[in-house]
């Protein structure tokens, strides 16, 4: 990471409701990290992952296939935190909106993945 990066990275840190909303990404990343290694082993061979395609097979998805949900957030996160840095000093309350809204959509993903898990186990 760049000297640039992680001086971008403090000042944007340095916002209350960006730095709030970073530490609820990262209880929630735990959370993601806990249920999985919690639920891991008793997961069937076939989890019914796909619901928007037609009944059929191709519904199923293995375990591995669930850990899309985690890494999407991850990489929305991200990516929203990146383009945040870039523009805090000239737009602060377009990168709150951005931080909030990459918070937002892993809750989403988040209830998503407990419903999987908890559904199939």
């Amino acid at each position: 990471m760049k000297k640039g990066m992680i001086k971008k990275l403090k000042l944007i840190l340095s916002d209350k409701i960006i730095l709030r909303s970073f530490q609820s990404f990262l209880i929630l990343s735990g959370l993601f990290i806990l249920v999985l290694i919690w639920k891991w082993p008793v997961l069937p061979a076939q989890l019914p992952l796909f619901y928007s395609l037609p009944r059929s097979e191709e519904v199923l998805g293995s375990p591995y296939a669930l850990l899309i949900l985690p890494f999407l957030s991850l990489i929305i996160f991200s990516v929203h935190l990146i383009f945040a840095m870039r523009i805090f000093e000239r737009e602060k309350l377009t990168s709150r909106i951005l931080i909030v809204c990459a918070v937002i959509v892993e809750i989403i993903l988040l209830l998503s993945f407990l419903k999987i898990i908890f559904l199939i186990s």
